[in-house]
């Protein structure tokens, strides 16, 4: 995205959150130069600068409670109370912007995520943050002139602070008097799960069900919960966790401004659309064990690579989303994100384990049944034929985690089918054939 074209689509997202929150934007208010500083320039300084924010130099990566994480949560708090909001970062990492308002009332909520994938984007959740935070500046710096607490010269001379590359609102200007109507803005600490597997971290805390849903024994790749993390941050106790949530009352409207990640717009030829749905996701971990082996001695018919298996499990994902013969999609869209070998030799054939990431999402809730606590999917896979093997008590089986390539004489059907359930600890899937090894081992011929 050119730079040119950044500022005009950021200028017409924030114009549209100011719009959402109440009050259509006067632009006779401030001079034209200010809307072009809070709106136009102020926004991209912003997206560049959390864009450098990361935990690899080489790449975009900003992960949940990784050092860039934490740095990023402290700009954009800086950003917030540049803008005139109290601002803060909760036990779980969210940061909040707010402005009370003189009225009582819900307040209207804007906001997106701050993490980010491995190797990601500048503008995806960000975009989302800096556009609400624009929006609500430009807010205050418009009634601060239309109350005369600001002269229109004063607005136009604002000091730039080095640290934060933008101008900040004086300090002595009370933006909740200012304001009729309370607003917040929130940068969700974690939308991607890249380190727990387990998404939207953030955005449960504020809807008071992350304790609930089990999120917070879920581990990352060291072994470490999530509520060891927590912990180990200062975060509080389980009670401290649900006392984040807030009520339904307490919010008036929610919207989000977030870039397109496909190709959809742009085949259409649009800049700019409303969000018809979200998709909801589900993840799934499979684990194949094998038998390790020599690449070059052992018979194609004696081995028990684990890896042919894995590659079933891709091809029946991709046949479960994949379009009809008459074009028409299911609507689910399915990834294998991850695909681990071991040893990963190019002479060794693989033994214990292969392990692959299996996701699938869809934007309605009929074909993807899920709750915040639970998702659940049945999988249906191809049986392969079976054929006898010499040696019963061979170990190549699936271990209690999903589709297998082995199967028991009352499970030589043509079709198996296998449900994926997500218990509170994670996601796991078991076999409606059991876990053991067969008497007799079906390989390919």
């Amino acid at each position: 995205m050119s730079r040119a074209r950044a500022l005009v689509i950021t200028t017409v997202l924030a114009c549209c959150i100011l719009v959402c929150f109440g009050k259509a934007p006067c632009l006779d208010t401030l001079p034209i130069g200010v809307w072009r500083t809070v709106l136009h320039e102020e926004p991209n300084i912003m997206l560049q600068k959390l864009g450098a924010v990361s935990d690899d130099p080489a790449v975009l990566t900003r992960t949940y409670l990784s050092p860039a994480h934490r740095q990023a949560s402290q700009l954009l708090k800086a950003w917030m109370q540049a803008a005139g909001m109290d601002s803060w970062v909760d036990a779980i990492g969210n940061v909040h912007g707010r402005v009370e308002g003189s009225l009582p009332g819900p307040a209207t909520f804007t906001g997106s995520h701050y993490d980010t994938v491995v190797d990601g984007g500048k503008y995806d959740g960000a975009l989302g943050i800096i556009a609400g935070i624009a929006a609500v500046k430009a807010l205050v710096l418009e009634a601060a002139v239309a109350r005369g607490a600001l002269t229109r010269e004063e607005a136009a001379r604002l000091p730039v602070d080095p640290a934060l590359g933008t101008t900040a609102l004086p300090t002595t200007l009370n933006a909740s008097a200012l304001l009729r109507r309370s607003l917040r803005v929130v940068g969700f600490a974690d939308e991607e799960g890249v380190r727990f597997q387990s998404t939207y971290l953030g955005s449960r805390a504020l809807a008071g069900s992350l304790a609930a849903s089990g999120a917070l024994d879920a581990r990352d790749g060291a072994g470490v919960t999530l509520r060891e993390a927590l912990a180990a941050e200062g975060a509080g106790d389980e009670a401290a966790l649900r006392a984040l949530g807030v009520v339904p009352s307490a919010a008036r409207a929610y919207v989000e401004v977030h870039m397109e990640q496909g190709p959809v717009l742009e085949a259409a030829n649009s800049r700019l659309a409303a969000v018809s749905g979200i998709a909801g996701q589900a993840r799934l971990a499979v684990r194949l064990a094998g038998s390790q082996g020599h690449a070059g001695t052992v018979p194609m018919a004696l081995r028990r690579d684990p890896l042919p298996g894995a590659a079933e499990v891709v091809l029946a994902l991709e046949r479960l989303c994949a379009p009809g013969e008459d074009g028409a999609g299911t609507g689910l869209v399915c990834t294998v994100g991850t695909l681990a070998l071991w040893p990963g030799a190019s002479n060794v054939i693989p033994g214990l384990p292969v392990t692959s990431s299996l996701e699938w999402a869809r934007g309605e809730a009929p074909t993807l049944a899920f709750t915040p606590v639970t998702m659940r999917r049945t999988l249906v896979f191809p049986a392969p034929t079976p054929l006898r093997h010499p040696d019963p008590s061979s170990s190549a089986w699936i271990s209690g985690a999903g589709p297998t390539r082995s199967a028991r004489p009352r499970c030589a059907s043509r079709w198996r089918r296998w449900r994926a359930s997500a218990p509170a600890a994670g996601w796991t899937a078991s076999g409606s054939c059991g876990t053991r090894p067969p008497p007799c081992w079906p390989t390919r011929a």
